[in-house]
């Protein structure tokens, strides 16, 4: 007797018949595992409607004919493959399968396409590079003829991509497809014939009963150009993740802009992508990366994508990715690996990033590649570079062993900063991985090693080994007066002269103009405004704070704060909506002022400015730290903070001589006259312009802007 036959007979052997299932439109289609950026996979739940929703327009946007061929390459793990699985047998066309292996072997893709007569195929952008450039070593692309359509998503269409596609004349429409697993598929195409070769590639409009939102950190929609995590609504939003329900919750959620009773029931959640883009004027959307990819480096949070789009557009680059590596004991660094024919120089590389992004977001580290590592999806393997320890930072340089006994001591802790294996007499500081952070760590060892003093300025002054050691012993000549007496002593031979204030602008409570100001000192005539309760209710006071006999409810109220004429001063409506008022007020006092004494900035010779102003914490709050991403919110401060009051008004208005911005605490605007006749003294202007500005908001509920 078998065990077999006794589990027959107690009935614990099983059943094989199939279990039931209610098959309906809201039923599973399938469950897709994907670990996207976080790496831990997850089964997205994607229902039968979706994916017949989406099968359905792609077949109205590309038809399957009769003759038509797909050709089936893509692992099932990657959802693209539901397009090639399903796709064709909506219209009146065949599949091919590609040989297990062969999708990422060009030559037989080709073969493949010519010998079942493929009209549609789809690739991962990388792979599609590795495609073209088969294609270019051959004279004859007769293999290609059938293409009709030719599907890239999955990555980031970069610019030389549609260059070496249309060099090669191919005559199928190339199109750029782009949708999250959680959206089932495609979301989006965009034509790339459309594409006129500027700025990042566009990912397009949305398919048939989808719509998208750029939104900010609190869910409000985004103003045109401005970035925004990309929310998905629509037929295709999976029913969220298996066995996760928290994690469902937070990418799946309410939709903000539901219009009850209007909209139709599947536009009422909308899916969180990560993805950060931004609206174009022609409607469609730029992507810009992965919010997921921001790393934190020097106290400052910024888009890795933006500094790999950036280096992209070096000559000779191809494709760039860009990762944060942490060590211990030691800053994380950030490494740029590149795709290009031949390693290219390394301090080129970072004076090109030097000229367009900001020192913090330049990277330590350049890493030639002739190939990326991919993941089985075709995506490149990102997790694969941040382990890659093939490639220490070093420098490219021939090495060179120190000689002196002070050189050997400087390339120790050089060493040791940067956590390099050694540093040669003609290594640069910066090119081994050096940044602001290892300079000061650098700074303070050499001190512990050495009595030699090595000021701070030396290292960018003075960036190799050699160099940096040869003015060691050296006395530089800088001596500093310790003698209160010559310290302070004024110097001979400056006359002093009459000044006289020829123009004055004021915006004060009361009064929008030097007369009326006069004409309320005359009058004795109170310009403070006294709340009554229901004023301030309607401002939003809390009742508790009403009946505080500490507070007091009167407030100076400055007028005209929502008028600017943006076009006059040189600045976009959007730029111009990110400032604060008290920048506004300040242009046109500046102006009303020069116009007061009649006189033209570009006749008066020498213009300096000396300006100050208080922080507008209210609008920091309201502008600065919304939800954009870095680069808008640095925009948002130079346009907010009394930092640049002196700088951006002098350049704006073509003021050449001095501009000095000024912040005392409590008497600014009588420091900045004395500053201003202290510079006419001297001869560094001939006419200055001196005042100061503070202006509190809310300011009767008013913080928006009317253009002019």
């Amino acid at each position: 007797m078998s065990s077999t036959s006794t589990l027959r007979r107690s009935g614990l052997y099983g059943d094989a018949s199939n279990l039931e299932e209610a098959l309906n439109p809201h039923s599973l289609a399938y469950i897709m595992y994907t670990s996207g950026s976080t790496g831990k996979p997850k089964g997205v739940m994607v229902e039968n409607h979706s994916v017949v929703n989406t099968l359905l327009d792609l077949e109205r946007r590309f038809p399957m004919q009769a003759q038509d061929v797909y050709l089936l390459k893509t692992a099932y793990t990657f959802d693209v493959s539901a397009t090639e699985l399903f796709g064709w047998f909506m219209g009146e066309g065949a599949l091919s399968i590609l040989e297990p292996g062969a999708e990422k072997d060009p030559a037989r893709i080709v073969s493949t396409v010519a010998s079942h007569k493929v009209t549609h195929i789809n690739f991962v952008p990388t792979l599609f590079r590795l495609f073209l450039e088969t294609m270019e070593l051959r004279s004859d692309l007769s293999a290609l003829e059938t293409l009709k359509w030719m599907f890239v998503g999955g990555e980031a269409v970069t610019p030389d991509i549609i260059e070496k596609f249309n060099r090669l004349g191919i005559r199928a429409s190339l199109e750029n497809v782009y949708g999250p697993t959680e959206c089932t598929i495609w979301v989006s195409h965009y034509p790339l014939s459309h594409y006129e070769g500027l700025g990042n590639v566009p990912i397009g409009y949305p398919l048939n009963e989808s719509r998208w939102y750029v939104v900010g950190h609190h869910d409000e929609l985004q103003p045109l150009g401005i970035p925004g995590e990309l929310c998905l609504s629509g037929v295709g939003l999976a029913r969220g993740y298996l066995n996760l329900e928290q994690m469902t919750r937070e990418k799946f959620i309410p939709n903000p802009f539901f219009q009850e009773g209007q909209d139709a029931e599947h536009f009422r959640y909308m899916y969180r992508t990560g993805d950060l883009v931004r609206s174009l004027p022609s409607g469609t959307i730029e992507y810009l990366g992965r919010i997921d990819f921001q790393v934190k480096i020097q106290g400052a949070r910024l888009e890795t994508g933006e500094i790999e789009n950036t280096l992209s557009s070096y000559p000779g680059v191809i494709q760039t990715v860009v990762v944060m590596k942490s060590f211990e004991g030691r800053s994380g660094l950030l490494y740029a690996y590149y795709l290009s024919e031949q390693e290219l120089p390394s301090v080129e590389l970072r004076e090109h990033l030097s000229r367009l992004l900001p020192a913090y977001m330049i990277p330590s580290v350049f890493v030639h590649k002739s190939e990326f590592p991919l993941n089985s999806s075709g995506k490149i393997d990102r997790k694969a570079l941040m382990a890659d320890i093939t490639h220490a930072h070093a420098s490219s340089t021939f090495y060179t062993a120190p000689s002196s006994e002070l050189e050997k001591v400087i390339a120790e802790v050089w060493a040791e900063v940067l956590g390099v294996e050694r540093v040669g007499r003609d290594d640069h500081f910066f090119e081994l991985g050096g940044n602001s952070f290892s300079v000061i760590q650098a700074h303070n060892k050499l001190k512990h090693y050495t009595d030699v003093e090595f000021p701070v300025p030396r290292f960018f002054e003075c960036p190799t080994l050699r160099q940096f050691a040869a003015l060691g012993p050296k006395d530089e000549g800088v001596r500093i007066p310790t003698e209160r007496e010559q310290l302070f002593q004024r110097k001979d031979g400056i006359m002093r002269e009459d000044i006289a204030i020829v123009g004055m602008a004021v915006n004060v409570p009361g009064a929008e103009d030097i007369r009326e100001f006069w004409s309320n000192l005359v009058e004795r005539r109170e310009s403070i405004h006294f709340y009554s309760d229901d004023e301030l209710r309607e401002l939003g006071v809390e009742e508790a704070l009403l009946r505080s006999p500490r507070y007091v409810k009167a407030k100076g109220r400055a007028n005209g704060i929502d008028e600017f004429d943006a076009g006059f001063f040189d600045y976009t409506p959007g730029e111009a909506k990110m400032m604060s008022p008290q920048f506004r007020l300040l242009y046109q006092g500046i102006w009303e002022a020069l116009e007061d004494a009649g006189c033209r900035p570009n006749e008066a010779g020498k213009v300096g400015v000396f300006l100050g102003g208080s922080d507008d914490f209210e609008w920091y709050r309201q502008v600065l730290f919304n939800d954009a991403n870095y680069s808008s919110k640095y925009e948002a401060f130079t346009l907010s903070t009394n930092h640049f009051l002196a700088t951006r008004m002098a350049y704006k208005l073509n003021l050449k001589g001095p501009a000095y911005t000024a912040l005392t605490g409590c008497s600014t605007s009588l420091v900045t006259p004395h500053l201003a006749c202290q510079s006419l003294i001297v001869g560094e202007c001939d006419v200055a312009v001196a005042g100061g500005i503070t202006v509190e908001l809310p300011n009767e509920g008013v913080t928006y802007l009317r253009m002019a």
